[in-house]
């Protein structure tokens, strides 16, 4: 009888929560080569990568913005200097650039990403920002450029003008839970019967 019961109620339960599948949506980005340096950097040749996750599934058909609220993860650094990487764990995004990226057809076309480094740096290699943007309306940059910045050696630079990199998507399913309430079930029903056998 208490097995029937249980059986009822997590059968409701799953009909009352039924919804499509959940899923974050993955942006990864490569941009194309500095081509411009100054102050003694040594990244010519090398490019920026990035990655976003946004906290919904985002259709082949979508066409918006998606900010800062939107993002759950984000990453950023120059390509082979793993030492450069800026992420929301270890960096901090700059109000006066919030983080902004505009989507045609699921695919993004325009954005603005600027990291800073919230921990703390010493000796003769410092971050002071990274960024990639592409005709951005917010902030004070507006240009289509990547662009990574030392604070030392003092305002050195690696920069790609007007040649931007880009965005593809990954799309990653979760299950849905009411999959997992019928995993769990299954699973119940399986002790319960194996219970009574013995």
């Amino acid at each position: 009888m208490k097995a029937n019961i249980l059986s009822i109620v997590i059968l409701l339960f799953c009909a009352i929560t039924a919804s499509s599948v959940n899923a974050a949506t993955i942006y990864n980005y490569i941009g194309n080569p500095f081509t411009s340096s100054r102050n003694g950097t040594e990244f010519i040749g090398d490019w920026l990568t990035a990655s976003i996750t946004i906290f919904n599934p985002i259709s082949s058909d979508f066409t918006g913005d998606i900010f800062s609220n939107g993002i759950s993860q984000w990453t950023i650094q120059v390509a082979q200097v793993p030492n450069t990487r800026l992420d929301s764990n270890n960096a901090v995004l700059r109000l006066e650039w919030p983080l902004w990226f505009h989507l045609e057809n699921g695919q993004i076309t325009a954005w603005q990403m600027l990291a800073v480094p919230s921990f703390p740096q010493s000796g003769s290699f410092q971050i002071s920002e990274i960024y990639t943007t592409r005709l951005s309306p917010y902030g004070s940059i507006n240009s289509t450029s990547d662009e990574f910045v030392l604070s030392v050696p003092e305002m050195a630079q690696s920069v790609s003008y007007n040649n931007p990199g880009n965005w593809t998507r990954v799309q990653t399913s979760v299950p849905e839970p009411n999959t997992l309430l019928l995993f769990i079930y299954g699973s119940l029903m399986f002790l319960i019967k194996r219970k009574k056998a013995t």
